[in-house]
């Protein structure tokens, strides 16, 4: 679920962008489809740089990190 807050900060930049053109429930609508698309990407990268960094951080790099585990992302052999 995206929260409000992020809808209304995206819905201000996009009535910014487009010099008021979209106002009130349009820009909305329209931050909030934005979100919903971008946020599993979002998600992923997110759960990918934090992994990375618990590796790194824990001195745990003689494992390698891998991607498979990122509930975030399909599996790259997914059919």
């Amino acid at each position: 679920m995206i929260p409000d807050e992020a809808v209304e900060a995206a819905a201000a930049e996009v009535v910014r962008i487009f010099d008021g053109d979209f106002s009130g429930e349009a820009s909305m609508v329209m931050a909030r489809r934005i979100l919903e698309a971008a946020a599993p990407h979002l998600m992923a990268s997110a759960w990918d740089e934090g992994e990375l960094a618990g590796f790194t951080n824990a001195g745990a790099d003689q494992w390698g990190y891998d991607q498979k585990f990122n509930p975030y992302r399909k599996p790259t052999n997914a059919v």
